[in-house]
Order: structure tokens, then C-alpha cells, then sequence
């Protein structure tokens, strides 16, 4: 269409191959790059890794009690507390649940571990993790290690983990220092 533009006339058929090039290289190249990169994630190879790496985190956390504010991971537990945890931030924040039993089974260190982001993270101005319930989980569990976005916190009092630490090792979770003022992930 933009080639079409006045082609009759001499003058307009440079003004319309510029155009024309504007709308390629602004519009049409960036979408092209974008196919191009999720060209990767969507090869075999990748979805195989990817189904690796989610069935390493299944196999150290299944049929345990953790609290996860990663909803993939949540569904592991047989009983999972939280499976969204936007939403449990949100109705906190408007008054309509009570996060006090949540915030002190956290604190009773209940859980085997609790699995967050590695990173923070809010959608539309609500954080994924409430203030209180971050505050919860700092007071009852310290971070261990990191896997594939994951960080997993155990509790800081109880040593009911130690199996859970061999598997998190043999899964490749590496370990962070936060406590010893090392490098510590911004969940």
C-alpha cells in the first residue's frame, strides 16, 4: 500500500521506497528478532532441558511441606498453603483475608522450606511477596542455595532438612551467603 502511494507521479516513488524502508526496518525487524530468539526456546533441545530441570526440582521437593510463592513449585506439596501469591498479597492488602495463620506457621518454621523468585518482582504495583509475609519468612528461614531461578530458604532453628540439603546439592542448587555478606539474590 505504502508502494502504491502516488507511484504515478516521479516525485513520490522515492518518498514511498523511504517509507517503505522506515516501516521495515522499525516494524517488520523487530518482529522478525523476536521469532528469531524464541526460535531457541522453542527447540527441542531447550523444551527437553527445561522438562530436566523441573523434574530435578519435582524430584527434591515432592511429597514434602514447603511453602512456595512460585505457584509450579507450590503444587509439589501435597498441601500447598499459597498457590498464588499476587492474589494473597493483593486481598492482604485490601483488608479482606487474615495472613496471620500463614505468616505464623512461616515463623513456626512448619515448613521443610519455603521457595521464592530469585528475584523481586511485582505485577501492577502489587508485590509478589507482601511486606509481612517477607518478614515472615527472613524470621524463620535463612537462604540456602539457588536453582534455575529458584531460591530456597531452610529453616534457621530445626535441622529436619538435612535430606533436603543432599538432594538440593545433587541438583546443582548453588549456594548463596547471604548471611555470611556474600552475594545474596533480590527476592
Amino acid at each position: 500500500a505504502v508502494l502504491h502511494l502516488k507511484l504515478n507521479h516521479r516525485q513520490w516513488k522515492t518518498c514511498s521506497v523511504f517509507l517503505a524502508g522506515l516501516i521495515g526496518f522499525y516494524i517488520v525487524l523487530p518482529i522478525l528478532h523476536d521469532l528469531w530468539s524464541l526460535r531457541e526456546r522453542i527447540s527441542p533441545s531447550y523444551i527437553r532441558s527445561a522438562n530436566e530441570r523441573m523434574s530435578s526440582v519435582r524430584a527434591a521437593f515432592l511429597g514434602r511441606h514447603i511453602f512456595s510463592t512460585v505457584p509450579y513449585v507450590a503444587i509439589l506439596d501435597p498441601q500447598p498453603i499459597i498457590i498464588e501469591p499476587v492474589l494473597f498479597s493483593y486481598l492482604q492488602r485490601l483488608g479482606k483475608i487474615d495472613p496471620i495463620p500463614v505468616m505464623k506457621s512461616v515463623q513456626r518454621e512448619e515448613f521443610e522450606a519455603v521457595v521464592t523468585d530469585s528475584y523481586l518482582w511485582s505485577y501492577r504495583g502489587i508485590d509478589k511477596i507482601s511486606p509481612l509475609l517477607r518478614r515472615a519468612i527472613i524470621s524463620g528461614y535463612a537462604p540456602q542455595c539457588e536453582f534455575d531461578g529458584l531460591l530456597v530458604h531452610l529453616p534457621r532453628e530445626t535441622t529436619h532438612s538435612v535430606n533436603l540439603r543432599t538432594k538440593l546439592q545433587q541438583i546443582g542448587c548453588r549456594p548463596v551467603l547471604c548471611e555470611s555478606g556474600g552475594r545474596c539474590p533480590p527476592w
